[in-house]
C-alpha cells in the first residue's frame, strides 16, 4: 500500500520499503604491499642538498634561515618547475635532521651515564 502524503511507503516512513539492495560490505584490510626503493635522489633534489651542505659548512655547522636557503636556491634556472617543492623538501629536511641530533644527543646521554 502506497501512502498518500509521501507516495513511497506506508504511514508516513514507519514502515522502510525493502529496495532490493544489500548493505555495503566492509572494507577488507590490505594483506600486501609493494615498496618503492630509489638508488639516488632526483637531481633537483640532490642538487638542493648538496646547496644545503655547503651552506652548512659555511654558516658554522648550522642551518641558515629559510629565507637565506630560499635566497639561495631562488637565482638557480634548473630549479624552475620544482621551486613549489624545494622549500617544504628543505622543511622536511631541518627537521629530520633536528630529530636526529637530538636522538644522537640521548643515546650519547645515556653512553655517558
Amino acid at each position: 500500500m502506497v501512502c498518500s502524503l509521501c507516495g513511497q511507503c506506508c504511514q508516513c516512513f514507519s514502515i522502510p520499503i525493502f529496495t532490493g539492495k544489500k548493505a555495503a560490505e566492509p572494507a577488507k584490510k590490505p594483506s600486501h604491499a609493494t615498496i618503492w626503493v630509489a638508488k639516488e635522489f632526483p637531481p633537483w633534489q640532490a642538487f638542493v642538498l648538496n646547496t644545503l651542505q655547503r651552506l652548512y659548512r659555511e654558516n658554522g655547522s648550522a642551518l641558515p634561515d629559510n629565507s637565506v636557503i630560499a635566497a639561495t636556491l631562488k637565482g638557480e634556472k634548473s630549479l624552475g618547475k620544482y621551486m613549489k617543492k624545494i622549500m617544504p623538501f628543505v622543511a622536511l629536511l631541518k627537521a629530520s635532521t633536528a630529530a636526529l641530533i637530538l636522538t644522537s644527543m640521548r643515546r650519547l646521554h645515556y653512553l655517558l651515564l
